[in-house]
Formats: structure tokens, C-alpha cells, sequence
């Protein structure tokens, strides 16, 4: 909801994002798979991304049904402006923290992230 309110974009729409980034060369097959999602999610979804100027299909084989999605200067910006976002408002939850709990509470919460990641590659 977060991302959705302050950013225009939908939730499935910043995972493919993170998807993309994640692994530049990523077919939507894999960001199906990377994410547990239908491919004709992915599909509806990156198609979304490509009217929004965010992502664009590189055709493989000159097969227009496999393709890698390529983040555009435009989605990479979303996409950091987006993660900066999410940053800010983690901070702003663990206000009430000591520094030291705040310091392990992010570190976890980075952990956390590069293991799904890493998992799901």
C-alpha cells in the first residue's frame, strides 16, 4: 500500500522491478518463478511497466515470446526513489529504539532481503 500511495505503482509492479534489477537479464519466466507468480501476471504486469516507460522487452532470438526486461534509466530512478522510501518509513517505525536495537533491527531486515534473493536465483 506504501508503494502504491507515494509512487504510482502497483505492488506486483515494484517486485518486478526488484526482479529486474536483481538479475538485469531476467526473462519473465524467471521473475514469474523468482516471484511465485503466474507468468500471465508477469506478462499483464511487465506490460504495464513498458507503457510507464519503466521497463522494456529485449526480444531473444528474435522470438517476441521470450524476452529479458531491462529496467530504463526511468524505472532504476523509481526504483531507488522507491527503496529510499521504504528506508525512510522502516526508520521512522523503529523510532522508539535504542541506536543499538535500531543498528540490529536493520541489519536483519537486510539479511532477510538478500536471503530471499539469493534463495529465489
Amino acid at each position: 500500500v506504501l508503494i502504491e500511495a507515494e509512487t504510482n505503482i502497483t505492488y506486483t509492479e515494484f517486485k518486478v522491478l526488484i526482479a529486474a534489477d536483481h538479475k538485469p537479464d531476467a526473462s519473465q519466466t524467471e521473475i514469474a518463478n523468482f516471484w511465485h507468480m503466474s507468468r500471465a501476471t508477469i506478462s499483464r504486469t511487465t506490460q504495464d511497466l513498458v507503457e510507464k516507460k519503466l521497463v522494456k522487452r529485449k526480444e531473444l532470438d528474435g522470438n517476441r515470446r521470450t524476452s529479458e526486461i531491462v529496467l530504463t534509466k526511468k524505472g532504476k530512478t523509481l526504483l531507488k526513489e522507491s527503496l529510499e522510501l521504504i528506508d525512510t518509513h522502516i526508520h521512522a517505525y523503529l523510532e522508539g529504539f535504542s541506536n543499538k536495537d535500531k543498528k540490529k533491527s536493520i541489519e536483519l531486515l537486510k539479511n532477510i532481503r538478500d536471503a530471499v534473493c539469493k534463495k529465489r536465483t
